[in-house]
């Protein structure tokens, strides 16, 4: 089955010459809190449409969830999505490989941690689950990454080397999506109902 891009993260122009032909380039254009909605949105559809798994989501309303903090549902697990488009060196005119991700709270007060990390030729979905993931000076066995503290919460960064870990232990997959927006979604479906099943 192939899926669009939609317009839950196109909406806008192109701001360089790596996002221009890209199918993400409206992406460029809006505030973090716009794409980290929009990755939230654009996961509980993907993950609705080809999995069985219940998916809830609320868009901005889940800021006082009595249960803990996180975005959406999925077969009822708090799950905390971080969206991060590539890094951008703008002397070099080069992406970095490098996605930042920030608010990950220690608390326990989510189950999964859904990483969304965009460049302009596809996405890579990377899954921790509360348990696996590190905090302060542990690093992540598998990832081999440490988070770092940022404000009252942590920072978790991921780069080509971490993705690529993630890739060969089953933590991430890589979707590759075509100029006009299609994307197959022949082992998306798989991802997800292995990382949310009961």
């Amino acid at each position: 089955m192939n899926m669009n891009i939609n317009e839950t993260l196109i909406k806008y122009t192109h701001t360089n010459e790596v996002w221009y032909k890209s199918p993400f380039k409206g992406l460029k254009e809006v505030s973090n809190d716009d794409i980290g909605e929009r990755g939230e949105d654009f996961l509980q559809k993907v993950i609705s449409d080809v999995t069985e798994l219940s998916v809830t989501w609320d868009g901005n309303n889940n800021t006082s969830n009595d249960d803990g903090i996180y975005d959406i549902k999925v077969n009822k697990k708090r799950t905390e999505v971080k969206t991060a488009t590539v890094g951008y060196n703008k002397k070099t005119k080069k992406v970095t490989n490098t996605y930042q991700h920030e608010n990950i709270y220690e608390e326990d007060i989510w189950d999964n941690l859904l990483l969304l990390d965009i460049k302009p030729e596809g996405f890579y979905i990377t899954h921790i689950e509360y348990n696996d993931m590190c905090f302060g000076d542990e690093v992540h066995p598998i990832l081999k990454k440490k988070s770092t503290k940022h404000l009252s919460a942590w920072k978790f960064d991921t780069s080509r080397a971490v993705l690529q870990r993630g890739l060969e232990n089953g933590y991430t997959i890589y979707v590759e999506v075509n100029s006009d927006g299609t994307y197959s979604t022949e082992n998306i479906g798989e991802f997800f109902e292995r990382h949310f099943s009961d």
